[in-house]
């Protein structure tokens, strides 16, 4: 996950492997960047990437401080860039005041970025010796979700949906849970009329979107897609 957040809870970007897959971060290498926060309780399942959410294994998604909100993007544009090479990944955000002119001529040097480094995942070499297998051919997603088993799920979490729509399980008037969407409280919400002042303005505006490979790097030997996937 490069930008990820629901409801009003900060950013937070997220690298996430099969449960079976074992991949973890090099933790002290890590740790050498600026100080940083974990998504969610990532920190209790130590750097391991593994995902399962039944299993409370959701991964793993060192990001720098400070956090940042929707709202704090919305004021800031500028570019979002992803770094994946196979031995780490860096997530970037450049304000359009101070985007470099490599970046402007096509020729990136991220090795330049840090400055303005959002999360930066490494591989640890000993628990992860497959990176280069596990990383496969990704697809980049935009997508703007109503409710579901993020932000339905998180719903309670964040005063700022609770206290100004009234919609809370502590007022008696629903309840978590996204398998029930009739009594589902983020879902009641989002079919009131009082919905529409609050979700007009969710939109992205994008002026481009580009993808680079590094110079002498092999092409992939397949693409992706979600029709692989049987989607």
């Amino acid at each position: 996950d490069i930008l990820e957040w629901a409801n009003t809870k900060d950013q937070a970007a997220a690298l996430h492997t099969g449960a079976e897959a074992k991949c973890s971060l090099a933790g002290p290498e890590v740790t050498k960047c600026n100080p940083f926060y974990w998504k969610s309780t990532y920190g209790a399942n130590g750097w391991s990437c593994a995902t399962n959410y039944y299993k409370n294994l959701p991964g793993c998604g060192p990001n720098i401080l400070p956090a940042r909100s929707g709202s704090w993007f919305n004021a800031k544009p500028g570019i979002v860039a992803a770094e994946w090479t196979p031995t780490f990944v860096k997530i970037f955000y450049i304000p359009d005041t101070e985007i470099p002119p490599d970046l402007l001529s096509d020729a990136p040097r991220p090795a330049t970025w840090d400055r303005w480094l959002l999360s930066y995942m490494p591989f640890d070499e000993q628990s992860c010796p497959g990176a280069t297998r596990l990383m496969r051919p990704q697809e980049i997603v935009l997508n703007i979700a109503l409710c579901g088993d993020f932000a339905g799920e998180a719903w309670e979490l964040s005063q700022q949906c609770t206290v100004p729509t009234g919609f809370s399980k502590s007022l008696g008037k629903c309840r978590v849970d996204v398998w029930d969407p009739p009594h589902d409280c983020c879902t009641n919400f989002v079919m009131s009329p009082g919905a529409d002042s609050a979700l007009k303005e969710a939109f992205f505006e994008i002026s481009w979107m580009k993808v680079y490979r590094e110079h002498g790097a092999p092409p992939p030997n397949r693409t992706s897609g979600t029709w692989r996937r049987g989607g």
